[in-house]
């Protein structure tokens, strides 16, 4: 039997902290492995934190409230 990780995480509740760990495993996972990759053929990978990435225009860096998925 196979289960999905979004099935795992979804159908148990080991508190706050514990759960966001498990939400936030794969993709760590994945960025270690984007690291590894890249590194291996001489690629630098540069991380960015997340926040506020969503609010955040990618052309001017201004924040603001996005409204209905669109930034203004």
């Amino acid at each position: 039997m196979c289960l999905e990780t979004s099935q795992v995480s979804n159908n148990i509740d080991y508190g706050k902290h514990a759960n966001q760990k498990l939400h936030q495993w794969a993709f760590g996972k994945i960025a270690e492995l984007i690291t590894y990759k890249a590194k291996a053929l001489g690629i630098k990978v540069k991380v960015i934190d997340e926040s506020y990435t969503s609010q955040t225009c990618p052309k001017c860096g201004n924040r603001k409230k996005i409204n209905n998925r669109n930034y203004t």
